[in-house]
């Protein structure tokens, strides 16, 4: 398994690798150039077949809709997708690990209470913050332990803006588990230049406890094809009675229309046994669309100081290849 997906990821990164930075702005659906080449064909087969399975499972979805609404409605495009994930991520002493995932949502926006149906096989709630903080900074979303799905219910916001959604569901298991999710949030334009959103999310698995998140946000313009961006998390578990912290700055370059580059630093601490700093982190993530916003692809960098390990620098790379079956 190992060797095939990073025959998948590698093959795609080196086959743009000679334009990924030729055209600044190419056409939206001729990223890879249209030549005879064996994977030219290829690729223009796989697209085919992602355009067929998508236009497949919205038609599904907008059955499962119909059928709860109890009425005969118009396709009218809404969020819902699959999501197909493959990644690789390679070690220092050449130790690798690699992972598939799934991800799908069904929305049913003509439904009484605006309900989602979802499965994930990479529930946040499984992973640690600094989990998170890596993931974000790759694309890697992938969990192996275990699958979540449900219901969700986002009622209509309010009018200060505030989102809120209500989740209940099991975690797939040969014992399911259940689990219950209330997460609100809310957005603010600061002043002409500064941006600010805020997340808040609270959770209870029967088998891991109680659980919270909180993320502050703060976001603002360098210059037409730049961003700066401030980020505070923190995240408290239960089973593990004490707190996880994290403050992350990026400068996000947007290249052109379909790729953009990120450089971050992280810097992560713990409240337990005492309060201290556990890690720092610098990275940068290259993230390019392939075909639309359906196929994605990304190459990051990592340089981890972990304290455990006497803040000895340890690299890593991850090739993450995402592709959304959607409208």
């Amino acid at each position: 398994m190992k060797n095939s997906i990073s025959s998948v990821l590698l093959l795609l990164f080196l086959a743009l690798s000679n334009n990924c930075f030729a055209d600044a702005d190419p056409p939206e659906t001729d990223v890879i150039p249209k030549d005879s080449s064996l994977f030219e064909r290829w690729f223009d087969s796989f697209v085919d077949i992602h355009d067929r399975t998508s236009h497949h499972y919205m038609s599904m979805v907008h059955s499962i809709d119909a059928y709860f609404s109890g009425e005969k409605i118009e396709e009218a495009s809404n969020g819902s997708y699959v999501k197909l994930e493959l990644n690789n991520t390679f070690y220092k002493n050449g130790v690798q690990d690699d992972g598939i995932s799934i991800d799908a949502k069904v929305e049913l926006p003509n439904t009484e209470k605006n309900l989602k149906l979802f499965f994930s096989s990479d529930p946040e709630e499984e992973k640690s913050l600094e989990q998170k903080i890596k993931n974000n900074a790759t694309g890697q979303r992938i969990q192996k332990e275990s699958s979540v799905a449900g219901i969700e219910y986002n009622p209509e916001k309010t009018e200060s803006n505030w989102n809120h959604s209500f989740s209940t569901g099991v975690k797939i298991r040969v014992s399911p588990v259940p689990f219950m999710r209330y997460k609100f949030g809310n957005e603010w334009q600061l002043n002409p230049n500064w941006t600010s959103q805020f997340k808040q999310s609270f959770w209870n698995y029967q088998d891991e406890g109680l659980g919270a998140t909180t993320k502050l946000n703060f976001s603002m313009p360098l210059s037409e094809v730049r961003t700066f961006k401030a980020e505070t998390e923190a995240e408290y578990r239960d089973k593990d009675n004490k707190y996880y912290y994290a403050q992350t700055f990026s400068d996000i370059h947007r290249i052109s229309d379909i790729s953009a580059i990120r450089y971050w630093i992280a810097v992560l601490g713990e409240s337990q046994p005492t309060s201290e700093v556990s890690s720092y982190l610098v990275g940068t993530q290259y993230r390019r669309s392939l075909y639309r916003d359906w196929i994605l692809f990304s190459v990051s960098p990592i340089l981890a100081f972990p304290r455990e390990e006497h803040w000895e620098a340890t690299p890593s790379l991850t090739l993450d290849l995402q592709v959304y079956f959607t409208e």
